[in-house]
């Protein structure tokens, strides 16, 4: 899960405000046991606190990768879900201190280095195991044996400076957020389908804060909603493979006919059946106007 802020200029309820970012879009983006990429569901909120991220969580029980905000740590301590933490948002402040010009502190470097070793080993193990070199069963082993290992390095550079720094600079705040959410950060470990970063989710939502960068902002909060609607059925489409324009050409070919629920489940994009888009296409660039006709063409919606 991860989330973006959106602006919306009328809320109901709430004080106009110049804020660039009064709102969210909150995306889950779905893994199946076997690693593959699921459905991609966006969700308008005027909010991310606490109460509401719980709240979308509902009663799921599996497991939920996030970055550190507190909004999925305090559900997980209430609710009946596995949380796993992002291991690339806990490397960034380290990251962050090595941009500064300044910086000649040798002790981010090596922390910098202890991350790298991390996800080295971890996409080497990986790549074998999505080569079918090992099974699932000797990928966890060999990921637990080599990649624990390479945490409890980690765990031990980072116990052994912990409160050697000085208290509020940024090396101290980098040290900090690992042990804070260490249980999160390696429980990864123990799901073959499982990564040590939540970059599914946000490389499903970055699309929608690339656009945002065009639209700016949403009148309302229905705009919000609809934006939500379309942006889940385009990142669904594109994880599982299926071509976005086929898929909306067989959508609004046929979404007149749905009346009810069942009908429009089956629209969706794992579901529908697109062999025929191609047919359709290829009658489209064949179609030629009639040469006797004499009244204008006037294109119209879709009848019943």
């Amino acid at each position: 899960m991860d989330e973006s802020g959106i602006q919306i200029l009328n809320i109901p309820g709430k004080k106009k405000t110049k804020s660039k970012r009064n709102a969210f879009m909150i995306v889950r983006a779905g893994t199946h046991s076997n690693g593959s990429s699921g459905p991609v569901v966006f969700t308008y909120s005027d909010n991310r606190v606490d109460e509401t991220i719980a709240t979308l969580i509902g009663d799921y029980e599996q497991v939920i990768q996030s970055d550190g905000l507190s909004g999925y740590e305090n559900a997980a301590k209430v609710k009946n879900f596995t949380h796993l933490a992002c291991l690339v948002h806990s490397r960034r402040g380290a990251a962050e201190i090595a941009k500064q010009k300044s910086n000649k502190d040798p002790l981010v470097k090596e922390l910098l280095d202890l991350y790298g070793t991390i996800f080295h080993h971890e996409g080497e193990i990986t790549d074998q195991f999505r080569a079918g070199e090992i099974n699932e069963e000797e990928f966890l082993l060999k990921r637990r044996e080599v990649v624990g290992k390479d945490f409890d390095d980690l765990k031990a550079w980072l116990d052994t400076y912990n409160g050697k720094v000085l208290p509020g600079l940024p090396l101290q705040t980098a040290i900090n957020y690992p042990l804070d959410r260490w249980e999160a950060l390696t429980k990864y470990l123990d799901f073959s389908f499982a990564t040590n970063s939540n970059n599914r989710a946000e490389n499903c939502i970055r699309p929608f804060a690339v656009a945002r960068k065009s639209f700016l902002f949403c009148i309302t909060p229905q705009g919000a909603k609809a934006s939500a609607l379309y942006y889940s059925l385009v990142e669904t489409c594109k994880a599982m493979k299926v071509d976005p324009q086929k898929y909306f050409t067989y959508l609004f070919s046929n979404a007149a006919s749905c009346i009810t629920d069942s009908d429009w489940d089956a629209m969706l994009p794992n579901k529908v059946n697109l062999s025929s888009i191609d047919d359709y296409y290829d009658t489209l660039r064949k179609a030629l106007p009639d040469p006797d006709r004499k009244d204008p063409y006037i294109l119209r919606g879709k009848k019943k």
